[in-house]
């Protein structure tokens, strides 16, 4: 009895016979090298072909969608820094207007000990102790008046509601 089998990309059946049946050995011998493998048919190769080709192209648009991202977070990167220096260069133009304003030059000289022309500079000396509260000059007494030795509370509700009869 034949058997069937199923073989090639056209799967055409084959039957299994008897090789000393004389049908059979009166056909001519076929080499199994010659013969294309039995999955690589022409639209197979098409279609390896095909997805080696998308698999290149999906490797190629990735590596640039990838590139173009990173450029575009260093973009981001580099606008916030420059924000954030800008920052910077605008309080730095502020202290230089106030640093080149002559009256803090004056302020600056008269510290130094250089003053105008008529003033009579003058430091204190390292270990100076400081000056009495009753001192002459001090903002606490005037000069000529009488000192009055009330309490803080009667010298601030002076202030706030004035002298009282």
């Amino acid at each position: 009895m034949p058997q069937r089998r199923v073989t090639g990309p056209d799967r055409i059946p084959e039957t299994a016979a008897d090789p000393d049946d004389p049908a059979v050995s009166s056909r001519p011998r076929l080499d199994s090298a010659g013969l294309p493998l039995p999955y690589m048919s022409r639209r197979r190769l098409a279609q390896l072909a095909g997805l080696a080709v998308a698999a290149w192209l999906l490797i190629a648009f990735g590596r640039t969608v990838a590139s173009a991202s990173a450029a575009s977070d260093r973009a981001d990167a580099l606008r916030g820094q420059n924000a954030a220096l800008q920052d910077v260069v605008t309080s730095l133009q502020g202290d230089l207007a106030r640093v080149e304003d002559p009256r803090f030059i004056a302020l600056q000289a008269r510290a130094a000990g250089l003053g105008g022309p008529g003033e009579i500079p003058f430091t204190l000396a390292p270990g100076a102790p400081t000056p009495g509260p009753d001192a002459p000059g001090s903002a606490a007494v005037r000069v000529g008046a009488q000192p009055d030795h009330g309490s803080p509370l009667d010298g601030w509700l002076s202030v706030l509601f004035g002298r009282g009869s």
